[in-house]
C-alpha cells in the first residue's frame, strides 16, 4: 500500500522520549515478535506465514482536498509538562543514560541475540490460517520509526519476499505534497499484533521506513498486513497523564488551542532549516529549538488500584513543550525503536525532543475582544480534527479526555467518541483559568446607539421591602425582564384603613437605593348596607325641616367606603305625595353622613297628624345597593281666629324648645281700614323662661324707641318710614316689628303657659287721631284660637340613636410571630332629636363593648379590640357589641391568622468553601490557612419566612414574614443567626434545625434542618461584579383594591458620562453547588482601567481625563482569611461624550492698574480679571473646566504680553503698559493633551486721564451753563453770590462722569484769597471784595479757577 502520508518524526533519544502518538501505518514487512516474558509460549514454527499476492494498484495521486491536519501556530502552541507517574518497574525512570534502553547484552527486554522464542520465517505460499501470535500488553509510547512518510513512487504492495520491498525513502529534497484523504482503495485485515492508531502530522524531511534487512533489534512498527481474523486487542483506560498546567495566554489576539483543517498541507519549518535533509532522525536533541512542540500526551495502560490520575492541571502554568522525558509506567517491555545513526549536529526538519522555549507572555485580566480560548476550569473533551485510521481502516475521530488538543486513544476506546463538528464556534479550552472566560465581550448598545448595561445589571439580586403603609409581599424580588429592572408580588393590603397609602424600599449590597416608591394607596370599597335615625320625628308647621342621619358599611362591615358614583337618596311619602331630595357625602373615617330637606305646607292637616314614609336609597351608578326605611309624624296645622277690630296679634313659635333656643315674636297689625303711623306697644315676659336679645322696627316705621325693663319692653315709633305711603300701613296684616329672645339656658324642661303677653297702648292715623288704645295683643301659638299669653314648652335634647366605628376592621395577626399586639379602638357617635344639631361623640367611658368570639379576639373596657399571640383562630366575621343606655350597635370584625409558617434557606447544606481552582492553592493549603488565621470558612444563607394567612374557610394568602420573624438555630455551634437576623452562617461541621420563634401552642411550624459540611466542600466559580449608578422606582402599584396584588418595579441604572461621577458595586459568589452569596463587603476592588478608580467609599470613580469605556474593568477579589476564594470582573459602560466648544469669559470687560484712580468710584474699574471656562459636549452637557488642572491659561499674543500679567487664571495690567483710547490685550485657553478645543477673550485696559474743575451758581439757578468767575454782591445788602465747586473726570476710552459721586470724591483748596472766601462742602462763600484761586485736586492731578 502506498505510504504518501508525511509523518512528524521525533528525534529519538535514549534517554528523553517524546510521546507521540503511534501511527496506523501499513508496511510490507513482517517483523519479529519480541520476547515477552521468559515463559515458554506456543510457538508457530511449522506453519507457514501468510504471502501476499502483489495486486495492480494505481499510484495515488495527492489529492487537493483540505487536509484534516491541525495548523499549529508557534507562538500559541501549549507545552506538555509531564505528570510525574508511578512505574511498577523497579528500574530507574529514563534518564540521559543509555542504560535503560536495550543493548547487545541479553537483558529483560528484547535484543538482537536470538532467543528461544518462536521467530518467523517468510515463506512462499499463503495460508489462511493465522498464526496465534502471543498478545503482548502493548504500551503507548510511540515507536520511533516514523512511517506513513510520502514516497517518491507509490510503494507496490507486499510480496512474498520481503527483500523485493522497495526503500519508501526519497532519494531527493522531500517533497511537499498535499495531505493525504483516507484511500478508496480496499484495505487489508490487520496483523493479530497490537495496532495503534496513528495520527498525521506534515513534516519536511520524510524518515527511512526499515529497509528489507531485518535490524539486529526487532522493529515494532504497526502494519496493515492482512490477516484472516483480527486479534482481539487490549482495551486500555483512558489516563490522565501528563495533566496540563494553563498557559498565561496574551489577550491581545485570539489564540488557537486547537488544529484548524487546513485546505493546504501546512508543513511546519524549523527557524533555521538545513538545505541538507536528514534521511534519519537524530538519536540526540538537534541544538536549534524548532517552533513544533510535542502536543500529544502518552496514553500508558494503567494497572488496577495502582494509582489514581488526577483531573487538575499540573502547576507549570505552560502548555509548552516539556524537558524532561515522559515518564510512562509499564507492565511489559517497551517496544524501542530499530538501531538509528548518530546523532545530527545540522538543524532537522523533524520535530525533536527538545522542547522549544517560547516566552510566556503575562496574561491579562480583561477578556479581550477577539474571542480567545483561555482554558476553562475542568478539563474538556476536544475533538481531533485529523483522522486517524481504526481497525476497520476508516478514519475516525478520537475524543480527548484531557484539556489537550488531542490524545491518543488505546486499541479499544472506552469512553464514546467525540465527533468534530466544524460549525462550532466557539471549542473547549485547554486547560483550566483562574480567571472567568468571556471569549468575546461585545458591549451592547440599544436602537439609538447608546450604551445598553441592562443585561449586566439583570444579574443583581436587589431586595424589596415595605417601607410605609400596611401591605405584605407574597413572592420574593424578581428579575422582570432580565434588563436591570426588578419587581415583587405585594398584597394583603385589608390590614390597615381603606384609603391608606404605602411605599417599599430597595436594599442592594446592604445599602438603600432609589429612595422611598413604588407607592400606592388601597381602594374603599363599595358601600353594601345603611341604618339611619330620624333626628326630627315630630315635624311643625312652622319647623318644616327633616333630618335623618346615616351610617354606611361595606360588605365587611368597614365604614369608610368609595364615593365614586356613590348617590345617596332621601325619598318622603305620605298618601300619594312623594319628594326625593339628595343626602349629604359620608364621612371618610365614620361612613355618618345626614339627609336634610323640608315639608312643604301643604302635606300638613288642620285636623290631625299626617304619618310620612322614610326611605334612603344607596345607590352607585344608578344601581341600588342598599336601602333603610323609617317614618316621621306631621304635627296638626293650628288655627287662629282673626281680629275683628284695630289690634294686633304676635306669632310664636309652635313647637318645643331647648335651652339657648332663639324665640321670635313677630308682631302684626290689624288697622280696620285707617292707615297705621305712629304705634305704642308694652310687652311683659317671663324672666325665668325667656331673656331680651333684640329688636327689629318694619321698614314702614321710623325704628323704634324702646325702653327696657325686668320683664318688660316698651316700644313705640315715630311716625312711617321714608317713601312709606298711608295705603302700605293700611290692611289686617300690617307688619309691625319683631322681638327677638332666647330661652334661658337655666330654664327647667316644662310648659310655660304665661311665658309672654303684650299690650297695645295706642295705634294713631296720618292725622295723629288714635283709633285704637290699650288693646291686649293676640298670641297666636301651638294651641291655636286666640290666646293672650305665649305658651313655651322647654326640653331637652335626647339620643334617638348611636353609630359606632373603627378605623381598622380588619385584623391581621402577626402578634403570634413577633409578639407585639395588634389593636384598633371603637368609636361612638350620638344621635339627637333635634334636626338643627350634630351628632355627639360619646366618652368611651360610657360604654359597654363586649364580643362572643374570644377565641380570635379581645375586647377591653375601654372598647379596645385587639390580637395577640395567645389567641388561636382566624375570623371571617365577627361582631363586637357597643351599648350606650339602651342604644346598641353592631362593630363587624374579620381576623386573619397564620395557619403555616413555613421557614426557607436559600441553601439548606452549607458547605466549606473552597477557592474557584485548586491548581495554585491545595486543598490542605487552603485548610491551613482557614485555621491559622481566623477559622473555617462556610456558606452563609439567607433567611426567609412565609405564613399561609386565612380567617376561615378555603381564603388563604401566603405572605413574607421575615421582617416579623425571630429566627432561631437549634445548635448555635453549627449554624447561628447573624445580626441582621436572617443571614444563616455555618459555624462548623454537623446539623441544625431552623425555626421562628414561636408561642409553644403553634404546631404548625415548618421548620428547616441545615447541614454543615466539613467533608463536602463547594467551591467558587466566579465572583459576580455589578455596577450601577443608581435606582429609580419606574412602576408604582398606585390605586388597589384591598383584595387585588400589585407589584412595584425598580429600575438599576448604569449612566457614567462626566470625571468624578461614581457608581456603586455589588458582589456576589457563585457557587458550584448553584446558589450565591452576597459578599460586597468582603471583596477587594481594584479598577483595570486608568479612566476609573476606586475610592474611600469602595465605590467607582470616574478619574480626570477619562476616556469612554465600555468592558469588565472592575476586578473583585475575595480573601478570607489569605486565601483568595474567587475574582471576577464587573463591566463598566463609561461614556465620556465628545466636547463640541469651549467658551472663555471674563470676569470683567474693562481692566486698568492697580492704584488707578479709575479704579474709583463712580467708575470702578478692576484691576484685576479672573478667567472662566466652560466646556460644552455633544450631549448637550457641560463642565466648568476653570479649576481643572488639565486647562491651560496663556497670554495670546506678544502684545498682550506687554500689557498684561497672568497667574493661573487671574489677569492684571503691569504697571509698565502703555494704555491710550484702543489698547485691548487677548487671553488664551486651550487643554494640551487633552482635546484640541481653545478659545480667546478680549479685554479692554482703560486709565484715568484728565480733571477738568467747573464752577456753578448756589443755589442752583435754572438754565445757567458756564462756569461762574464772578461772584457780585446782591443789591445793597452786603451779601455776595455764592458758587459751588464741581468737577469731571474721564477715562482713555472716552468714559467721563461729571456726577456728584465723583465730584464729591474730589479734594478742593482755595489760595491767593483776597476776598476773605471759605469753602464749605465745595460751597465757596465771599466776604469782600478780591479774588482768590480755586484748585481740584484728584489721583495726583489738579486743575485750578
Amino acid at each position: 500500500e502506498p505510504t504518501h502520508i508525511p509523518t512528524p518524526v521525533p528525534t529519538p533519544s535514549p534517554t528523553s522520549l517524546p510521546t507521540f502518538e503511534p501511527t496506523h501505518i501499513p508496511t510490507p514487512v513482517p517483523t519479529p515478535v519480541p520476547t515477552i516474558l521468559p515463559t515458554p509460549v506456543p510457538t508457530s514454527l511449522p506453519t507457514p506465514v501468510p504471502t501476499f499476492v502483489p495486486t495492480p494498484v494505481p499510484t495515488p495521486v495527492p489529492t487537493p482536498l483540505p487536509t484534516p491536519l491541525p495548523t499549529a501556530l508557534p507562538t500559541s502552541v501549549p507545552t506538555l509538562q509531564p505528570t510525574p507517574l508511578p512505574t511498577p518497574l523497579p528500574t530507574p525512570l529514563p534518564t540521559a543514560q543509555p542504560t535503560p534502553l536495550p543493548t547487545s547484552q541479553p537483558t529483560p527486554l528484547p535484543t538482537s541475540l536470538p532467543t528461544p522464542l518462536p521467530t518467523y520465517q517468510p515463506t512462499h505460499a499463503p495460508t489462511p490460517v493465522p498464526t496465534p501470535l502471543p498478545t503482548a500488553q502493548p504500551t503507548f509510547e510511540p515507536t520511533h520509526i516514523p512511517t506513513q512518510l510520502p514516497t517518491a513512487q507509490p510503494t507496490p504492495l507486499p510480496t512474498s519476499k520481503p527483500t523485493h520491498l522497495p526503500t519508501p525513502l526519497p532519494t531527493q529534497q522531500p517533497s511537499i505534497e498535499d495531505s493525504l484523504v483516507p484511500s478508496p482503495l480496499p484495505t487489508y485485515q490487520p496483523t493479530p499484533l497490537p495496532t495503534y492508531e496513528p495520527t498525521y502530522y506534515p513534516t519536511h524531511t520524510p524518515t527511512p521506513l526499515p529497509t528489507s534487512q531485518p535490524t539486529s533489534l526487532p522493529t515494532y512498527v504497526p502494519t496493515h498486513l492482512p490477516t484472516p481474523q483480527p486479534t482481539p486487542l487490549p482495551t486500555i483506560g483512558y489516563t490522565q497523564s501528563p495533566t496540563i498546567q494553563p498557559a498565561p495566554l496574551p489577550t491581545s489576539t485570539s489564540v488557537l488551542l486547537f488544529c484548524v483543517p487546513s485546505p493546504l498541507p501546512t508543513p511546519l519549518p524549523s527557524p533555521l532549516p538545513s538545505s541538507v535533509p536528514i534521511p534519519k532522525p537524530s538519536s540526540k536533541p538537534s541544538h536549534i529549538p524548532i517552533p513544533l512542540p510535542t502536543i500529544l500526551p502518552t496514553i500508558t495502560p494503567v494497572p488496577s488500584n495502582s494509582f489514581r490520575p488526577t483531573h487538575r492541571p499540573t502547576h507549570d502554568p505552560t502548555n509548552r513543550p516539556s524537558h524532561a522525558p515522559t515518564r510512562t509506567p509499564s507492565h511489559t517491555p517497551t517496544h524501542r525503536p530499530s538501531k538509528v545513526d548518530a546523532p545530527s549536529h545540522t538543524p532537522s526538519h523533524t520535530p525533536t525532543h527538545t522542547p522549544t522555549h517560547f516566552p510566556t507572555p503575562r496574561p491579562s485580566r480583561i477578556p479581550t475582544h477577539i474571542p480567545t480560548r483561555i482554558p476553562s476550569h475542568t478539563p474538556t473533551r476536544m475533538p481531533l480534527h485529523s483522522p486517524t485510521r481504526s481497525v476497520g481502516g476508516n478514519p475516525t475521530f478520537g475524543p480527548s479526555s484531557y484539556p489537550t488538543p488531542y490524545t491518543t486513544p488505546s486499541p479499544t476506546i472506552t469512553s464514546p467518541p467525540t465527533v468534530y463538528d466544524p460549525d462550532r464556534t466557539f471549542w473547549p479550552t485547554m486547560a483550566p483559568s483562574a480567571l472567568p472566560t468571556i471569549y468575546e465581550f461585545r458591549c451592547t448598545t440599544d436602537a439609538d446607539g447608546n450604551y445598553d448595561p441592562s443585561q449586566y445589571l439583570a444579574l443583581a439580586h436587589p431586595l424589596i421591602a415595605v417601607s410605609g403603609g400596611s401591605a405584605r409581599f407574597m413572592t420574593n424580588t424578581q428579575s422582570a425582564n432580565n434588563d436591570g429592572t426588578f419587581t415583587r408580588k405585594v398584597g394583603l393590603f385589608s390590614g390597615a384603613t381603606p384609603g391608606t397609602s404605602f411605599s417599599f424600599t430597595a436594599y442592594l449590597g446592604g445599602s438603600s437605593i432609589g429612595g422611598s416608591g413604588g407607592t400606592g394607596s388601597t381602594n374603599s370599597e363599595q358601600a353594601s348596607s345603611i341604618i339611619s335615625f330620624v333626628k326630627s320625628s315630630l315635624v311643625y308647621y312652622d319647623k318644616t325641616a327633616v333630618q335623618v342621619a346615616y351610617q354606611v358599611a361595606d360588605r365587611q362591615g368597614r365604614n369608610k367606603v368609595t364615593t365614586s358614583s356613590l348617590t345617596i337618596q332621601l325619598v318622603l311619602t305620605t298618601g300619594s305625595l312623594s319628594a326625593t331630595s339628595t343626602c349629604g357625602t359620608p364621612s371618610t373615617s365614620t361612613g355618618v353622613g345626614s339627609c336634610t330637606t323640608t315639608i312643604s305646607s301643604s302635606w300638613f292637616s288642620t285636623s290631625s297628624t299626617v304619618d310620612v314614609a322614610i326611605a334612603i336609597n344607596v345607590a352607585y351608578s344608578g344601581v341600588t345597593v342598599a336601602t333603610t326605611t323609617s317614618s316621621l309624624v306631621l304635627s296638626n296645622q293650628p288655627t287662629f281666629t282673626s281680629l275683628s277690630s284695630a289690634g294686633m296679634y304676635a306669632n310664636v313659635p309652635r313647637y318645643p324648645l331647648i335651652g339657648s333656643d332663639t324665640y321670635t315674636v313677630d308682631i302684626y297689625a290689624n288697622t280696620a281700614g285707617q292707615d297705621l303711623s305712629i304705634w305704642v306697644l308694652a310687652v311683659t315676659y317671663d324672666t325665668s323662661v325667656l331673656t331680651y336679645s333684640s329688636t327689629s322696627t318694619s321698614s314702614s316705621y321710623i325704628s323704634a324707641v324702646i325702653t327696657t325693663g325686668t320683664g318688660t319692653l316698651s316700644l313705640s315709633t315715630s311716625g312711617r318710614g321714608d317713601g312709606v305711603s298711608s295705603s302700605d300701613v293700611t290692611g289686617s296684616d300690617i307688619e309691625v316689628l319683631t322681638i327677638t329672645f332666647k330661652v334661658q339656658s337655666s330654664a327647667t324642661v316644662g310648659t310655660y303657659t304665661n311665658a309672654l303677653s303684650f299690650v297695645v297702648t295706642q295705634m294713631v292715623n296720618q292725622y295723629s287721631l288714635p283709633f285704637a288704645a290699650d288693646a291686649i295683643g293676640q298670641i297666636n301659638d301651638a294651641r291655636g284660637g286666640a290666646e293672650t299669653q305665649a305658651q313655651v314648652i322647654v326640653y331637652e335634647y335626647s339620643y334617638v340613636g348611636i353609630f359606632a366605628y373603627t378605623t381598622l376592621n380588619e385584623l391581621v395577626n402577626t402578634a403570634l410571630i413577633d409578639g407585639t399586639t395588634v389593636s384598633t379602638s371603637i368609636s361612638t357617635l350620638g344621635v339627637d332629636d333635634s334636626s338643627s344639631t350634630s351628632n355627639t361623640a360619646i366618652s368611651t367611658s360610657s360604654l359597654y363593648c363586649y364580643t362572643s368570639s374570644t377565641l380570635a379576639l379581645d375586647v377591653s373596657s375601654s372598647c379596645t379590640v385587639s390580637v395577640t399571640n395567645s389567641h388561636e383562630v382566624g375570623l371571617n366575621r365577627g361582631v363586637v357589641f357597643v351599648t350606650y343606655g339602651t342604644f346598641s350597635a353592631e362593630v363587624i370584625f374579620r381576623v386573619w391568622y397564620p395557619t403555616s409558617i413555613v421557614v426557607n434557606a436559600l441553601n439548606e447544606e452549607l458547605n466549606l468553601i473552597m477557592p474557584s481552582t485548586l491548581v495554585n492553592t491545595s486543598m490542605t493549603d487552603t485548610l491551613n490557612a482557614y485555621n491559622d488565621n481566623c477559622g473555617l470558612r462556610y456558606q452563609e444563607t439567607v433567611l426567609t419566612a412565609y405564613a399561609n394567612y386565612s380567617y376561615g374557610g378555603n381564603t388563604t394568602t401566603f405572605v413574607d414574614v421575615t421582617d416579623l420573624a425571630t429566627f432561631i438555630s437549634s445548635d448555635e455551634t453549627v449554624a447561628s443567626v447573624g445580626s441582621d437576623g436572617f443571614t444563616l452562617s455555618g459555624i462548623s461541621s454537623g446539623s441544625t434545625t431552623v425555626s421562628v420563634s414561636l408561642p409553644s401552642f403553634v404546631t404548625f411550624q415548618n421548620s428547616i434542618d441545615v447541614t454543615v459540611n466539613y467533608r463536602n466542600y463547594s467551591q467558587v466559580e466566579s465572583l459576580t461584579v455589578v455596577v450601577y449608578t443608581s435606582a429609580s422606582w419606574t412602576s408604582s402599584v398606585g390605586s388597589v383594591d384591598l383584595t387585588a396584588h400589585g407589584s412595584p418595579v425598580v429600575t438599576l441604572a448604569h449612566e457614567l458620562s462626566a470625571e468624578g461621577e461614581t457608581a456603586h458595586v455589588v458582589v456576589y459568589a457563585d457557587y458550584d453547588d448553584g446558589t450565591y452569596e452576597d459578599v460586597t463587603d468582603e471583596v477587594s476592588l481594584e479598577s483595570l482601567d486608568a479612566s476609573l478608580s476606586i475610592n474611600a467609599d469602595n465605590n467607582v470613580e470616574v478619574e480626570v481625563g477619562a476616556f469612554s469605556v465600555c468592558n469588565p474593568v472592575i476586578f473583585a477579589t475575595w480573601d478570607v482569611c489569605g486565601v483568595t476564594l474567587g475574582t471576577g470582573t464587573g463591566v463598566v459602560m463609561l461614556d465620556m461624550p465628545e466636547p463640541s466648544a469651549v467658551v472663555l469669559s471674563s470676569s470683567t470687560s474693562k481692566i486698568t492698574k492697580s492704584g488707578d484712580m479709575a479704579s474709583n468710584s463712580p467708575f470702578n474699574i478692576a484691576t484685576s480679571l479672573t478667567l472662566s471656562v466652560t466646556v460644552y459636549y455633544v450631549d448637550g452637557s457641560s463642565k466648568s473646566f476653570t479649576s481643572d488642572s488639565r486647562t491651560s491659561f496663556s497670554i495670546y499674543d506678544s502684545n498682550s504680553e506687554t500689557l498684561l500679567s497672568l497667574s493661573n487664571n487671574v489677569a492684571t495690567v503691569l504697571s509698565s503698559a502703555t494704555i491710550d483710547s484702543s489698547t485691548k490685550a487677548t487671553l488664551f485657553v486651550s487643554f494640551p493633551g487633552t482635546f484640541s478645543l481653545n478659545a480667546t477673550v478680549s479685554v479692554n485696559l482703560v486709565e484715568f486721564t484728565s480733571l477738568t474743575l467747573t464752577t456753578t451758581p448756589y443755589p442752583t439757578v435754572s438754565g445757567y451753563s458756564g462756569n461762574m468767575l464772578t461772584l457780585s454782591k446782591i443789591a445793597c445788602s452786603g451779601v455776595y453770590q455764592q458758587l459751588e465747586a464741581q468737577a469731571s473726570g474721564s477715562l482713555s476710552d472716552g468714559t467721563s462722569s461729571s456726577s456728584s459721586s465723583f465730584y464729591g470724591s474730589v479734594t478742593y483748596s482755595l489760595t491767593n484769597n483776597t476776598a476773605g472766601a471759605s469753602l464749605n462742602s465745595r460751597i465757596i462763600v465771599p466776604t469782600q471784595a478780591g479774588t482768590f484761586s480755586l484748585t481740584a485736586s484728584y489721583g495726583g492731578m489738579t486743575q485750578s479757577l
